[in-house]
């Protein structure tokens, strides 16, 4: 497993969340609200961020050895020039979004930066993959049912899939927070500390290579580095933050399962 071979499924499926994210409510004889020079800076600053991994993927997916990384960056900006295209032709059947040529110049900019420093980033890639792979947590049979268990999380904190960047939807969202900070519900609380238990012994039982301390704290780290990535998408989700009870259950729940792993192990 190297970072190239994990680019080509990753581009298309960032390709079509790109294009979920840009739908809105589909209306065939909606407003085709047209302005192309209509700036938005919150959509700017989407296309910027969604399109350098783009450009990452891109060259990763397309480029040969006889061309250069350049060569490869202005394939792939041209790429997604096309897709943007056809996602703003898209927007012009939807209710509430506009169309504009600004956002297909934000996405060429983001393919084109992420299409740059898309070498430096597969090596960081492969750098991570290479401190991972002695643990045996990517093994193909262990990391299957991993892979479906935080597929499983992201869906459930994810959802209803609805992203955004606009600053100012956060700040509402952060409002709630600030009044209430522990946002304790003890179905929700509970089922936290229970998903991060499973998810913590888990990948310390991926990692059937290391000895029983080593899985443990990789289990552990792992849950909680999860649990880090998926609360701050919930901000560009447009979900509701989670609070301290929250946070409170995912260290539970991490703790919890990397200890349960050390009861369950058999030594060798």
């Amino acid at each position: 497993m190297t970072a190239r071979s994990l680019a080509a499924p990753a581009w298309a499926l960032l390709a079509i969340f790109v294009v979920y994210a840009s739908a809105g409510t589909w209306a065939l004889q909606g407003p085709r609200i047209w302005a192309p020079a209509y700036v938005s800076w919150p959509d700017v600053a989407q296309n910027i961020l969604l399109y350098v991994p783009f450009g990452i993927l891109g060259v990763l997916t397309l480029r040969h050895r006889r061309h250069s990384v350049i060569a490869s960056a202005i394939e792939v900006a041209f790429i997604a020039i096309v897709f943007s295209l056809i996602v703003e032709v898209m927007q012009l059947h939807t209710a509430e979004r506009t169309a504009s040529l600004i956002d297909v110049l934000a996405a060429l900019i983001g393919a084109w930066a992420g299409g740059v420093v898309s070498a430096p980033a597969a090596r960081l890639i492969d750098r991570a993959i290479d401190a991972v792979r002695p643990s045996g947590v990517l093994d193909a049979a262990d990391s299957a049912i991993l892979m479906a268990l935080l597929a499983a999380m992201a869906i459930w904190a994810w959802w209803p899939f609805e992203p955004t960047l606009d600053v100012s939807t956060v700040a509402a969202r952060l409002r709630g927070v600030r009044r209430d900070p522990w946002q304790f519900d003890g179905m929700a609380t509970s089922a936290q500390a229970l998903l991060y238990t499973w998810l913590s012994l888990a990948i310390a039982a991926c990692a059937n290579k290391l000895r029983t301390l080593e899985a443990m704290l990789m289990g552990a780290a792992g849950a909680i580095a999860a649990a880090a990535i998926f609360d701050a998408g919930q901000l560009a989700m447009g979900s509701q933050p989670i609070g301290l009870a929250g946070l409170g259950a995912q260290i539970a729940g991490a703790t919890i399962g990397a200890a349960l792993f050390a009861l369950a192990r058999v030594p060798k």
